[in-house]
C-alpha cells in the first residue's frame, strides 16, 4: 500500500513544475524578448526621424520651386532678402501631426547667389531637419549678327 501511494506521489510531482523551473522559464523568455522589445522601440523611432526628412524634403522643394518661379534677377532676389516661412508672428504650418517652419537664406558677395532653404521643425526648442541649397544666376541672352 504504501509503495502505491508513492507511486501516485511521485507521479504526480512529475507533472507539476517546480517554483525554480518557473523561475528559469521566465528568465530565459526575458532574456529573449528584451531585445526583440528593444528593436521594436527603436525601428518606430527611425520610421518617425524618416517621415519626418520626408516631410523636410517635401517643404524645402515646394519652397524652393516657389523661388525660382520668381523670376528675379540676382539684385532683385538679393533686395527681398531672409525670409521665414510663415512669419514668426504667424502659428507654424501644420504638417504630419507636426509644426514647421522654413527659412530662406541668401548669401550675399556669392556669384552665383547661393540659396539655402531651411526646414525647421517646431517643438520646445526648434530643431533643424534639413537644409537644401541652389545657385541662382542671371541669365543674359544675346543675339549674335
Amino acid at each position: 500500500m504504501k509503495n502505491a501511494q508513492r507511486k501516485t506521489h511521485s507521479a504526480k510531482r512529475k507533472k507539476a513544475f517546480t517554483y525554480i523551473e518557473m523561475v528559469i522559464t521566465v528568465v530565459v523568455i526575458a532574456i529573449c524578448f528584451v531585445p526583440l522589445i528593444q528593436m521594436f522601440s527603436s525601428s518606430i523611432g527611425e520610421v518617425i526621424y524618416a517621415g519626418d526628412k520626408l516631410t523636410a524634403l517635401n517643404l524645402a522643394r515646394e519652397e524652393m520651386e516657389k523661388f525660382r518661379n520668381l523670376n528675379f534677377t540676382e539684385v532683385q532676389l538679393l533686395s527681398l532678402g531672409n525670409m521665414i516661412t510663415p512669419a514668426k508672428s504667424e502659428p507654424p504650418l501644420k504638417r504630419n501631426r507636426a509644426n514647421w517652419r522654413i527659412e530662406r537664406v541668401l548669401k550675399e558677395n556669392s556669384d552665383p547667389l547661393e540659396v539655402n532653404i531651411i526646414v525647421w521643425r517646431q517643438a520646445k526648442t526648434p530643431q533643424k531637419i534639413l537644409e537644401l541649397a541652389t545657385l541662382v544666376e542671371d541669365l543674359e541672352w544675346t543675339e549674335e549678327d
